[in-house]
């Protein structure tokens, strides 16, 4: 199914607001949990930065640690910008919930956004 509007809208939902300087609290406040026992938290950060050939999101955690992904323009939703693991994705409720290797995310979708599971 195609992602492409859905991805659209997380891109759209995570535009910065409040920049800091030194990239302390920038970005769109979402739900993260690490490792295969960690727990859902609203501590990591969702960032948006436009390339030349497309468009990439940063997870940022408080510890400093960050995931990122490139929005795949032709519907298959994110992949890993650094291509070493494998993106897993799917919708939960209102959300995209993101996973690479054992960390988790969920990034906001707009209302009515249209996603198949993968």
């Amino acid at each position: 199914m195609r992602r492409a509007p859905v991805l659209l809208a997380i891109a759209l939902s995570a535009c910065s607001q409040g920049q800091d300087p030194n990239g302390a609290g920038a970005g769109q406040a979402v739900a993260c949990a690490h490792g295969a026992q960690g727990d859902w938290a609203v501590n990591c950060r969702l960032e948006r930065t436009e390339l030349e050939d497309g468009e990439m999101l940063v997870v940022r955690r408080a510890d400093g640690a960050f995931r990122r992904f490139l929005v795949q323009d032709d519907g298959r939703g994110l992949a890993a910008a650094d291509g070493a693991a494998e993106v897993q994705q799917h919708r939960v409720g209102g959300a995209l919930e993101v996973s690479v290797g054992e960390d988790r995310y969920r990034l906001p979708l707009l209302p009515g956004a249209p996603i198949g599971g993968t």
